[in-house]
This record gives C-alpha cells, structure tokens and sequence, in this order.
C-alpha cells in the first residue's frame, strides 16, 4: 500500500514530515493530506517549524501525525526527536519505508518556529 491510500483509509489528513513524504504524497494524492516539512532545533532534539515556509502554511494548526522515512530521515526529524517534542505516540505504523506516528494531541509547531506545541 502506497503512503497516501494509508492516510486515505486511515482518515489522516494534516501531518508534519520531511520533504520527501510530503512530496510524494502531495503528487500522489493531489494535495488531499496536507503534510508540512518541520526541522530539529540544533540545540535541541525538540521539532519546530521549519522557518523558511511561509507562516501561513502553519497557521492551519490540527497537525494529527507526523511521518518521516525510516532509512533516511530528513533534519534528524525521526522517532527520537519525535518523542522528545510531544511525548510518546499513541500509535507506531510502518509503511513502507516511512513511519507514522499519531498522538492525542495537536502536533502543530509554534508560528515563531520555538519547539514546542502551541
């Protein structure tokens, strides 16, 4: 199963991941699932708004998981930073390469690209 019939049958439409799981879903999915590409604060492990995206694109807010590919994650956005910025997940699914993580919680980052949830 290709990544965005998973977000399809799982009813998952707004994520944070890296570039590449948002690329391919946005071409494979006409951009029906929206997934923003977040960093890792160099003097932490904690996840925050990529800065060089436009603010507006964060202000949507309602992020439900967080995706990233397992073999070669992007901006050391992975499991660890992961866990370090909202707790532990609720839920773990492997597809494919990527991993998807899900929370209880809004995962949206700060708008001023602090770590942390608003």
């Amino acid at each position: 199963m290709n990544l965005a019939a998973w977000f399809e049958d799982h009813r998952l439409k707004r994520g944070i991941g890296g570039y590449s799981s948002s690329s391919i879903v946005a071409v494979e999915f006409s951009e029906a699932v929206m997934i923003r590409p977040p960093v890792t604060r160099l003097d932490s492990l904690h996840i925050a708004r990529y800065m060089k995206e436009p603010s507006s694109l964060w202000h949507v807010g309602g992020f439900e998981f967080l995706v990233y590919n397992a073999v070669l994650a992007w901006a050391d956005v992975d499991a660890r930073s992961a866990q370090a910025s909202f707790g532990s997940p609720r839920h773990v699914a492997v597809v494919g390469p990527y991993d998807v993580m899900t929370w209880a919680h809004d995962l949206s980052p700060r708008a001023d690209g602090s770590p942390g949830c608003r």
